[in-house]
């Protein structure tokens, strides 16, 4: 398969499930659940069988915790 230039770039902004929790004042965000990871496996898996790349943003409190460091 020939690649060619790329027309586009692809970027994904991620909100985890706990930062809508917390905007709409619900109960329980406070221990950060999440979505990320049944979310961006399956995102990687879909671009990949299409050869594309993407960029991933997360809030930075996602990036901080711990137990998200090993994903």
């Amino acid at each position: 398969m020939t690649l060619k230039k790329p027309i586009a770039s692809l970027s994904l902004d991620l909100d985890n499930q706990w930062s809508y929790m917390k905007t709409h004042g619900d109960e329980g965000w406070e221990m950060f659940p999440s979505y990320l990871d049944i979310l961006i496996p399956r995102v990687l898996k879909f671009l990949d069988e299409r050869h594309l790349k993407i960029t991933f943003f997360v809030v930075g409190q996602d990036a901080a915790l711990e137990k998200m460091h090993d994903r």
